[in-house]
């Protein structure tokens, strides 16, 4: 019959080996938990609130960068994450997905969810949500010289079903057409671009700034 050695008498070495093998599924489970608290602090330590937020529907990419230099010329820190832009949705003229089947629900979540912004856009997708009476009057967003430098015919008017304005028309100018745009241009080309400020912006007033600035362009 085999002898067992008294773990008090094993090497150094045997003991680590000994420890191990009996143990090794509770060591790992306390090495995985550990990486698991270490991994959501650092998140939590590193994490950004953006100062800015964008959405941009039918534009030929993302990029940061020209927000965040309107952010650093008004004297805003800019780090990782100060704009949140997420990637760009694809619909064709008459509103339908060229993506995914989610795309229309993911673009609700970004328009109605109150994280939000500035929204960007072609075509009757734009349009519809405009129509909803998810973008704000625009004469509340601009100044006044500003937007009576707007031609009437570059102003898209939304008349939300039910909607209740100050001057009894139930309608209001929510979004610009955009064109000759260096900074549209730098996302859309040449195209024409509707844009307008969200109703439920989480940064009111830099929103307004932007929108003076983007049109300074």
């Amino acid at each position: 019959m085999e002898k067992i050695t008294p773990f008090r008498e094993l090497s150094g070495r045997d003991k680590a080996q000994y420890i191990f093998d009996y143990y090794k599924f509770h060591i790992l489970g306390g090495i995985l938990l550990l990486i698991a608290i270490i991994s959501v602090i650092y998140t939590i330590a590193t994490h950004v609130d953006p100062t800015l937020s964008v959405v941009m529907i039918n534009a030929d990419g993302k990029d940061t960068e020209p927000f965040e230099t309107f952010l650093a010329d008004k004297g805003c820190e800019v780090v990782n994450g100060s704009v949140d832009f997420p990637d760009v949705l694809k619909f064709d003229e008459n509103g339908n997905t060229q993506g995914s089947y989610y795309d229309d629900m993911i673009l609700s979540v970004y328009v109605g969810g109150g994280d939000y912004d500035l929204f960007f856009g072609t075509g009757n997708k734009f349009k519809a949500y405009a129509d909803e009476g998810c973008l704000m009057d625009l004469r509340l967003v601009l100044s006044e010289e500003t937007f009576a430098s707007i031609p009437e015919e570059d102003l898209l008017w939304c008349t939300p079903e039910g909607a209740i304005t100050d001057d009894g028309t139930g309608t209001w100018p929510c979004a610009v057409l955009l064109t000759g745009n260096s900074f549209v241009e730098h996302f859309y080309g040449d195209t024409p671009v509707y844009y307008g400020v969200l109703y439920n912006r989480p940064h009111p007033e830099l929103a307004n700034e932007f929108s003076e600035y983007l049109l300074q362009q």
